[in-house]
């Protein structure tokens, strides 16, 4: 019982701590060297956002041991599915 307690304290804490999508995507295009217009900046922090969420979910897995890797942030981060899908046609210029 003390055990569960402490898990889910730790994941508290994890959850407290962790930077949002909103405060992780400026960060993100200035590593990345992304630089967009307003309307595809939206289009391309919804697409990360996703993702984003995704890699927090995946490494609360990691953290409580149900996975044995850890996700991160990489240059597919704000791609589009299709963009993944055909990488020879980088339709999009950092």
């Amino acid at each position: 019982m003390l055990c569960k307690i402490f898990l889910f304290a730790l994941f508290v804490a994890i959850a407290m701590a962790e930077e949002t999508a909103e405060e992780a995507w400026p960060k993100y295009k200035q590593d990345q060297n992304r630089s967009y217009d307003a309307e595809e900046d939206a289009k391309r922090f919804e697409v990360f956002k996703k993702n984003y969420e995704k890699i927090i979910e995946h490494n609360k897995k990691y953290e409580a041991g149900e996975v044995t890797w850890k996700a991160g942030l990489n240059q597919f981060t704000d791609r589009f599915p299709e963009e993944l899908e055909h990488p020879e046609k980088d339709v999009v210029s950092p």
